[in-house]
């Protein structure tokens, strides 16, 4: 036992992925071994935009599939105000004994403080696979965490630039909506809000060669003091998979006092997910809103695995008070198969920091086909799926982005009617019920006991305050299929 403990502590420091922030669902696939954190920063994430300083429990459920999965926070408690941005990591380790192919069941990370009167969850699952993944979809319901690696693809992203704007009641406020794709592509979008907008649909166009279109929209502030929602839905023309439709949510916050209620800044960094076939440039926008005094805000850009080359690493803004500065950092990816996490840390003069990570793949197509074959346990139905991956990869190689989607979704197709691992649960998790609990409770004699776990998490502990990580190398796809 104490050799397997050791083995713990050794997978924690050789396996490390760096960690993003949790601004969205937080699907991810990994190698057996390795660990995926997502960041909690507070008060940022919880919503919550006054001075008062407050304590917030954060917990991941059903609790025994976390440990199961090398949770490092079961059920934490932190407190924070306004000008103390905590960041709490919560990492997953993806035991070595699960097979290829197997995922967990849906698991929720909460935030909430009682006094604040404040409630978030985020839901993310995890998969052993040697073909790494991360997506922020939403699941739809009755949908496996493996289904939702799979069948989404980051074709195109929408986000709002900022995720709140602050507005006195009746004025007018421009909310500016940004879209990215490297595929030829038609968006149309849609807007629901529950404040005057100046439209609510139009169309965008975007391309390889014109890679991201902002709209802006012009929304009047109620007269009544509040929070308001908008939503943005856009939709690929002519496309009805689940991947040709993404949704961008904002807030606008009407108070007397307009954004002098708030203090500190925000930022945001989009797009959040996106993925090239051709290994084309890709610009990240930066966002940074000023709820202070004027200051010169110095933002550092960094990728990992850091095999490819960006046009700048640090950037400086001077930004007034109430106001927003945008920059651009461009990272052109040097792996034809890989997930890229992209980081930038802005520092303000007066101290402060916040962190806001997105995330670049290299022909994701290719690593959830052969991610979906990983899966299947019939030998000779995976051979079948593979013969088919081989031939649609030879065409693959020859195509366009958009030409290649049409014959992808009937390659996903013949791959899902083949046997699917049996541990990807569709069930909607619950936060701690007595369901939740027998479902897990059905794999308790399969398990290494529970103290395994526990000593493991704290291996993925130790490793994080050494900082330490590496990656494993990957396989070329083009060297895979000679």
């Amino acid at each position: 036992m104490k050799a397997l403990f050791c083995a713990g502590i050794l997978i924690a420091l050789v396996s490390v992925h760096a960690a993003s922030a949790i601004s969205s669902n937080w699907f991810f696939a990994e190698r057996p071994g390795g660990i995926r954190c997502v960041d909690i920063f507070l008060p940022d994430d919880s919503g919550y935009t006054g001075e008062q300083e407050y304590t917030y429990k954060i917990e991941c459920s059903p609790a025994e599939e976390c440990i199961e999965w090398g949770a490092s926070v079961t059920e934490e408690s932190v407190t924070a105000g306004w000008n103390n941005t905590a960041k709490v990591p919560v990492c997953f380790i993806v035991p070595e004994y699960i097979p290829l192919g197997n995922c967990s069941g849906p698991l929720i990370i909460s935030l909430s403080s009682e006094d604040a009167g404040i409630s978030r969850q985020w839901e993310g699952g995890v998969c052993a696979s040697e073909q790494r993944d991360f997506e922020v979809a939403e699941r739809i319901p009755d949908q496996s965490v493996s289904d939702v690696l799979n069948k989404n693809l980051d074709l195109f992203d929408i986000g709002f630039e900022q995720a709140v704007v602050y507005s006195r009641p009746g004025e007018i406020v421009n909310y500016t909506l940004s879209a990215y794709s490297h595929a030829d592509i038609e968006l149309s979008v849609y807007i629901d809000s529950e404040a005057g907008v100046s439209r609510r649909s139009f169309s965008l166009n975007l391309s390889e060669d014109n890679p991201e279109q902002d709209a802006d929209i012009i929304m009047t502030a109620p007269l009544s003091a509040g929070e308001y929602g908008i939503t943005a839905t856009a939709k690929v023309e002519g496309c009805d998979s689940g991947y040709c439709s993404r949704t961008a949510r904002g807030k606008l916050i009407v108070s007397e006092n307009g954004y002098a209620d708030r203090k500190g800044f925000e930022i945001s960094l989009l797009p959040e997910s996106i993925n090239v076939k051709q290994l084309e440039p890709v610009r990240f926008k930066l966002t940074v809103t000023n709820y202070g005094e004027r200051q010169v805000f110095r933002a550092r850009f960094s990728a990992n695995p850091n095999d490819g080359s960006a046009s700048s690493n640090e950037r400086e803004m001077d930004i007034n008070s109430g106001e927003k500065g945008t920059a651009g950092f461009i990272f052109s990816p040097g792996s034809s198969r890989e997930l890229y996490e992209i980081n930038v840390v802005v520092e303000s003069e007066s101290g402060d920091k916040k962190t806001a990570t997105s995330y670049l793949s290299t022909n994701e197509m290719v690593s959830d086909a052969l991610r979906m074959v990983e899966g299947i346990k019939d030998a000779e139905k995976k051979g079948d799926a593979e013969r088919a991956v081989t031939k649609w990869y030879r065409d693959y190689k020859n195509k366009s982005y958009e030409e290649i989607v049409k014959d992808y979704n009937s390659l996903s197709d013949l791959i899902s009617r083949q046997e699917q691992p049996s541990s990807s649960k569709p069930e909607t998790p619950s936060d701690g019920s007595d369901s939740a609990a027998n479902e897990t409770q059905d794999r308790n004699d399969e398990r290494i006991p529970l103290w395994v776990y526990v000593l493991v998490a704290m291996a993925v502990v130790f490793a994080l305050v050494y900082h330490l990580s590496s990656k494993k190398g990957n396989k070329d796809m083009d060297d895979f299929y000679q």
